[in-house]
């Protein structure tokens, strides 16, 4: 075999390697074309605001205040500063407590009420976990407490 042979030869070859590296550049870039490409996209739509219940039953004399609520409910005897009102009675505060949920948990927060706010026989000094069949007493009277979502 001649020189020329060997060059031709060697020519072939790279001829070969330049067309496979050309087919695996495109198959690259169709690939990327193919991840990138724009899927239809969901509408921005804010997800509704969940819904919950509160039910408080007055242990000593059966009485029961409910509301439904969404994020917080405050507890109190002042329809202007409340909305959830147990009772008129001056040893409850005009909003006593206040009732938050977060990612499916309830907490319970004193709203710096004159005769404070107890859960379950300790006073309640800062934001905490509150949860249905609790014991909640403000002024004379203890409730049990229940919490749920609304479906």
């Amino acid at each position: 075999m001649g020189a020329s042979d060997q060059q031709l030869i060697q020519t072939v070859l790279v001829g070969i390697v330049t067309c496979f590296v050309g087919v695996i550049i495109c198959i690259a870039i169709v690939r990327v074309k193919i991840r990138t490409r724009k899927m239809p996209q969901k509408e921005n739509v804010p997800e509704e605001p969940r819904r919950y219940h509160i039910a408080l039953k007055n242990r000593q004399n059966g009485d029961e205040y409910e509301r439904d609520f969404e994020g917080e409910v405050i507890v109190g005897r002042s329809p202007e500063e409340a909305n959830l009102i147990v009772y008129d009675d001056r040893s409850v505060s005009k909003s006593h407590f206040k009732i938050t949920e977060h990612n499916g948990d309830f907490f319970i927060e004193d709203l710096h009420s004159s005769n404070h706010t107890w859960l379950n026989g300790r006073r309640v000094v800062e934001k905490q976990p509150v949860k249905t069949g609790d014991r909640i007493t403000i002024g004379y009277y203890t409730y049990s407490i229940t919490l749920k979502e609304e479906i």
